[in-house]
Formats: C-alpha cells, structure tokens, sequence
C-alpha cells in the first residue's frame, strides 16, 4: 500500500505543511500518510524513520516556502542534519532508477520554483533534478486554496498504491445523525445494487439511510395483501440530532412505539413502528 510523504521545513512552511496534513487526513487514512509530528514518536530514531518512510512512499510532497532556496544553500556544509535536503534527493535517486514515485514540488506563501543555477554548486548534481518538475502552487485566497487542494488530491489519487479518496469527517465534530440500526430489514430490497455503491462514495460509519414503502407480501399466497394503516414519521435533523414526529391523525395507542423507536430499541415488539414495519424499510447505520 502506497504512502504520501510531506516534505517541509519547519522554519520555513510548518504551518502551511500542517495545514495541507490536516486536509490530506480527511480524504486518505493515516497508514497512508507521513507527517514527522504525527508519525514519529518520542524515542523513536528520527533519521531512521524518515528513511523508512521514504522508501516506502509512492508520492512525496516536497512543500516549498518563500525560505526554502536560501535555507538549503546556507546549509550545503551540514548534509548530515539537513533532512529536507536528504528526502529530496533520495526521492530523487529513487525516481532516477525508475521506481513508480510521483513527486510533487507545492509551492506555498507565494513561493517560486526554484532555478537550477540558483542552488548552490554543491547541491548541482543531487537537488537540481528538483527544478524542471512541474509545481503545484497555492494562492492566497481562501477559494483559490480549496480549488487547489482538489486539483492535487486528484493528482496524487493517480499515483500507485494510493487508494482512492473518500472523505472522512473531523475528528470530534458532532454528527449530522444517530445510528439507530445496524442490520437490513428482511423485506429490504436492492435490485440495482445501490447500496455497496452508496457506502463506498460516503464512506463507511457515516452513512444513515431510511426508507420505507411497498406492500407485504403473504410467503404462503402470492397475493400482496391490503396496505396495513401505519404512522407516517417526518425526519428532522437539528443541530446533530433526529427528532421524528408523527403525522397529523397518528393513533394515540401507537406513542409507545414511537418512543422505543426514537431511544433506539424499536424491535418486532412494535410492529407498527418504522423499525418494526415488514415493508422495503432501510434504517442502518452503514
């Protein structure tokens, strides 16, 4: 399984590295992302990991501020502790003999890509290969950084062993629902297989679907039978919350299974509750 590496300075683009990782995070898991504050614990081998990580990564984003250029040429004497300096170029080597990685220079606070003949002499044969690979900028605008960012998880979806993007909620927002079942109804049916395609593009664990309609049909007789009176229920949504009314004329004797329904323990018990009703009906959390 492929990996998305992000490459920064932190002097230079933590913040703007940041704030890419927490985009990137709600589209692709975190086993297919590495970001140095998130990935590596303490105690743990710091160049080590980053190599690790490196040789495993199927595209690597080398994030570049308005500091980067001056940054590496003053550090051309210190190739032991400039990191940014050595994920670059192992990128590069791998990249070199052919390895399927897609590497992307994003440029960020208005940043331009840096020419060749501005690295220092030093650095010529190893980062310079950096240069003529296309970037991706980001502006400043709030709009332009949204339209950006999905150019570039497209882009990166397209590299090998990425799988594709699905979006994943932040992490401590509240739901716009609450998981009331978690099976199908006996009488569900899916004729043209809509349901694994829905739980695919939502994402599973944040889909709640409802349905109802149909008539029972007798198991001993073919002949669908009369359409039996039941309570019509109007889902709200409010503030994360389902609040389901009954329609106007709803019986009265039926408030018992309105309320079992509404704190989640609908069962057969009710059978003329939503949950309970032997029609098409869907309430699953997926």
């Amino acid at each position: 399984m492929g990996t998305i590496f992000i490459s920064y300075r932190r002097s230079d683009a933590a913040g703007y590295a940041g704030r890419l990782f927490d985009r990137l995070r709600h589209w692709f898991d975190g086993e297919n992302l590495f970001y140095d504050l998130d990935g590596i614990d303490s105690g743990d081998h710091f160049p080590q990991r980053i190599q690790t990580a490196l040789e495993s990564a199927t595209a690597v984003l080398v994030v570049i501020g308005p500091g980067w250029l001056s940054e590496i040429n003053r550090r051309v004497d210190q190739p032991g502790v400039d990191f940014v300096r050595r994920e670059v170029e192992l990128s590069l080597v791998r990249s070199g003999q052919g390895e399927a990685l897609l590497i992307v220079p994003v440029l960020m606070g208005g940043a331009d890509m840096p020419d060749e003949h501005q690295l220092h002499a030093d650095l010529q044969a190893t980062v310079a290969a950096l240069c003529p690979i296309n970037a991706h900028q980001f502006h400043g605008s709030q709009e332009d950084w949204d339209n950006q960012f999905v150019r570039l998880r497209e882009r990166i979806a397209k590299a090998p062993g990425i799988p594709p993007p699905r979006f994943r909620a932040p992490a401590g927002s509240e739901q716009a629902f609450r998981v009331i079942e978690h099976s199908l109804s006996l009488h569900f049916q899916d004729p043209n297989s809509l349901l694994p395609r829905l739980r695919d593009s939502l994402g599973t664990g944040h889909t709640a679907l409802c349905g109802m309609g149909g008539h029972r049909q007798n198991p001993v007789s073919p002949q669908v039978q009369p359409r039996v009176p039941r309570p019509v229920w109007r889902r709200l949504v409010v503030s994360g919350r389902d609040r389901r009314r009954p329609a106007t004329g709803c019986p009265s004797r039926l408030r018992g299974g309105r309320r079992a329904y509404k704190s989640g323990r609908a069962t057969s018990n009710h059978p003329q509750t939503l949950a309970g009703t032997p029609t098409n009906t869907l309430a699953a959390g997926v």
